[in-house]
């Protein structure tokens, strides 16, 4: 921990962990979904729905490794979070300012640089409710829109965790409201006219 601790001194952990400027980082990223804790009203066929979550981040920082054997043959540590760069991923259409993300849990990280971070949190979007027809019951469609925050996908490229293409519901507690219908994920790339950065 004191080797690791003085490296990231000598290499702020605000910069991208990248050995030049063209170079990209790769982050998966995924959400695993433990409960949807209430769809509210709030306002005219307006509604908002809160979820709590599991967030899956992995990625590489070359300034994290060290030589096992120079340390017993140890290959894993835990580490605060704080004393480490993370990824700016966020909820692009986040209903509250704070999404209650947990970002003191411990990131886990491998000799060879690579780190997994599992943080927990409560996330809250605006959903859409169609309405109840004679032959379907009513319906809500909640969508998390996720993406770095400053950085465009030359610097920091987002992928799914395991390339897993859904959002996972292994430890979901279903809700005696409401049934999940569906949970697919996709990725959205986006090139903008002034710019060659997507």
């Amino acid at each position: 921990m004191k080797h690791l601790k003085t490296n990231m001194q000598k290499n702020d952990i605000d910069v991208r962990p990248a050995f030049n400027s063209s170079e990209k980082v790769d982050v998966k990223f995924g959400i695993a979904l433990l409960s949807i804790d209430g769809v509210e009203l709030i306002g005219e066929n307006d509604y908002k729905m809160t979820v709590s979550c599991w967030f899956r981040y992995v990625w590489s920082d070359p300034r994290l490794s060290w030589y096992s054997e120079d340390f017993g043959g140890l290959n894993l540590i835990r580490i605060p979070a704080k004393y480490i760069w993370k990824p700016d991923i966020v909820l692009y259409n986040n209903f509250e300012v704070d999404n209650h993300l947990n970002k003191e849990a411990l990131a886990v990280v491998g000799s060879d640089g690579s780190v997994m971070w599992i943080p927990n949190g409560k996330i809250t979007v605006r959903v859409q409710k169609t309405p109840a027809t004679w032959m379907t019951s009513a319906s809500y469609e909640a969508v998390f829109k996720y993406g770095s925050w400053t950085y465009d996908g030359f610097k920091l490229d987002v992928n799914f965790f395991n390339d897993d293409e859904q959002i996972d519901i292994n430890d979901y507690l279903p809700h005696n409201n409401f049934e999940l219908i569906d949970h697919s994920a996709v990725k959205n790339t986006k090139y903008y006219p002034c710019c060659l950065e997507q």
